[in-house]
């Protein structure tokens, strides 16, 4: 550690980029940039972000980079970047491993001495529309059809506990391994069992939100909606199944020693802390330990006072032909989504 810290303060203030290393990567991103983006998932979230922030930059050149615009990158841009990226009053050091706490301070003070105090002036979160929609893009050539459902779940930083909640009951909604009651109807209903996943994850634009869907044969599609809402209703009213939460809960228990014995899974704890300002690295781990507590009536009122409606899910359909209350938009293999379809 003490090694490292000493190695860094050059790197940070006067960072050298090594053009070899610049040259492969940009090579790289060319090529992943000019792949079309034609699998249903790429094209439904697309779409989402399209739908959430309209034309604005974050919709425009996450999805769809110009191949050329790598070609403006030197090294001496990057150096310049950097420079004007890191300052003192924007990062924070946070150092796990056995180094004496006097020496890792003084380590601290040389590695931020050469920074420029102050900061970037700070951008604001980008707008976004978080109306719910419901889009259907129709692609001829698709063999299997896809379904996005998602929605707020919080606007602004939860705590660590209530994030960690959070994501054990979108988990166990939608999480085939845990018997989930949308894996059960979909299995139950459909006579078959598709590649649905959920999550709880942090926005660009400071919000946290629900998201769930997966591929499902064509001839599904029509009848999943249904499903969804009388699967989704039912589960935000009574939680998940007590057992269920039981056998995750001796799960979490059991590797909840073997969790924190690496310095470097310490030190992504304490500075998740540090940017939440949420108390002490202490606390932070007994909130970990709380986890093994939970119970099915815990995520019960999680679901029901963070997650929405069902009707307040922005949905985006992938198929072949769209219902009649649907205005399609057509895609092909050639027009990317964000230029084909007026949202």
């Amino acid at each position: 550690t003490q090694v490292l810290l000493s190695l860094l303060p050059p790197l940070l203030t006067k960072p050298q980029f090594d053009p070899r290393w610049l040259t492969r990567e940009i090579r790289q991103a060319k090529q992943d940039a000019a792949l079309p983006r034609t699998e249903p998932a790429q094209r439904a979230t697309a779409a989402l972000l399209a739908l959430q922030f309209g034309d604005g930059p974050l919709a425009a050149t996450q999805l769809t980079p110009d191949p050329g615009a790598y070609d403006l990158v030197t090294p001496k841009l990057l150096a310049q970047w950097h420079s004007e990226v890191f300052h003192t009053d924007h990062l924070t050091a946070v150092i796990a491993g056995p180094v004496d706490a006097d020496r890792a301070i003084e380590l601290v003070d040389t590695l931020l001495a050469d920074l420029p105090e102050g900061g970037p002036a700070v951008l604001p979160p980008p707008a976004v529309n978080l109306d719910p929609r419901a889009v259907f893009l129709v692609d001829p050539k698709a063999t299997s059809a896809f379904a996005l459902y998602q929605g707020a779940v919080w606007l602004g930083m939860p705590s660590l506990a209530e994030e960690s909640a959070a994501s054990l009951a979108g988990l166990f909604f939608a999480g085939g391994g845990l018997s989930a009651p949308l894996f059960e109807a979909l299995r139950t209903e459909l006579r078959a069992t598709y590649g649905f996943s959920s999550s709880v994850s942090e926005q660009a634009w400071g919000g946290r939100v629900f998201t769930f869907g997966g591929d499902l044969d064509l001839e599904a599609l029509p009848k999943l909606d249904a499903i969804v809402n009388q699967t989704y209703t039912a589960y935000r009213q009574n939680g998940p199944a007590p057992e269920a939460v039981t056998t995750l809960a001796n799960q979490i228990r059991a590797t909840i020693p073997l969790r924190f014995q690496r310095a470097d899974a310490i030190a992504a704890l304490a500075a998740d802390i540090a940017f939440r300002k949420a108390g002490s690295l202490r606390e932070a781990l007994k909130t970990y330990s709380t986890l093994a507590n939970l119970t099915a009536e815990d995520l019960r009122r999680t679901v029901q006072d963070a997650f929405p409606s069902s009707d307040a899910f922005t949905r985006i359909y992938v198929g072949t032909h769209p219902p009649e209350d649907f205005k399609g938009c057509v895609l092909t293999e050639e027009v990317d989504v964000l230029m084909a379809c007026s949202f």
